[in-house]
């Protein structure tokens, strides 16, 4: 277990709980195939999940950013049960991680700010970020820096994974440092093994995606529930060192 960290942007009196999730996919040419449909699957999966969990669907609200060579909302910030039909990615492009970071920081200055001004308490949001490649020559460091600076007041959590091509320090830095336990703090950010089927990787990593999102919102104090066992057991390893 893993702590959602404090409740963005200060505590709220009063209200429902309520845990942001953005799931961001990389749509870019190179996920064409095989691994593109793992992600739309694993997409319907987390729909189906979520609907026929009452108490999930009350505490989570999830969007769904993609980008390749722009960034775009797929699936603004939503109570799921109020989506009748789930929807896809499309790969095509290049892979622009600055417009991904750009976009999903005006998503969340936008989001939680209007949560609150629901009546809720909004905790931490979380990111869980999945490329298959290596990001386009420009400066996605800045736009990323600026989405985690603790100065920004809601600022998310980061989970990040890699498949085929993606680079193990590109796919660390990406990810935020979690804390576990006795303000002990770990990396969560995920590669999978060399020779593992990417498309199989992306269905396991929908998976626990899934399961990481039941298990926090199912919890009367939510704590992110992010087992790395069940990754490591489909060839999905988290990054250590780089």
């Amino acid at each position: 277990m893993t702590d959602t960290g404090p409740i963005a942007g200060g505590e709220t009196e009063g209200g429902v709980s309520v845990l942001p999730f953005y799931v961001v996919c990389d749509e870019s040419s190179s996920m064409s195939g095989e691994s593109i449909a793992a992600v739309n699957a694993g997409i319907g999966e987390l729909f189906r999940a979520i609907h026929g969990d009452p108490v999930v669907d009350a505490k989570a609200r999830v969007g769904i950013i993609t980008f390749n060579d722009q960034a775009s909302v797929l699936l603004p910030l939503t109570q799921l049960s109020l989506i009748t039909q789930s929807p896809g990615c499309v790969a095509s492009g290049s892979t622009s991680y600055a417009a991904a970071f750009n976009l999903i920081k005006a998503q969340i200055e936008t989001d939680v700010p209007q949560l609150k001004s629901e009546g809720f308490r909004v905790h931490r949001p979380m990111v869980f970020f999945m490329s298959d490649g290596a990001p386009n020559a420009e400066d996605w460091q800045s736009p990323l820096a600026q989405l985690t600076d603790a100065n920004f007041q809601f600022h998310p959590n980061i989970v990040s994974f890699g498949v085929a091509g993606a680079e193990p320090s590109v796919i660390k830095q990406v990810s935020t440092p979690l804390t576990v336990g006795a303000g002990k703090k770990e990396s969560f950010a995920f590669l999978a093994q060399d020779g593992v089927n990417p498309g199989h990787a992306l269905r396991e990593i929908m998976k626990f995606i899934t399961g990481t999102i039941v298990g926090s919102a199912r919890q009367d104090n939510p704590t992110m529930a992010i087992d790395k066992d069940q990754l490591a057991q489909m060839g999905v390893l988290v990054i250590d060192s780089v």
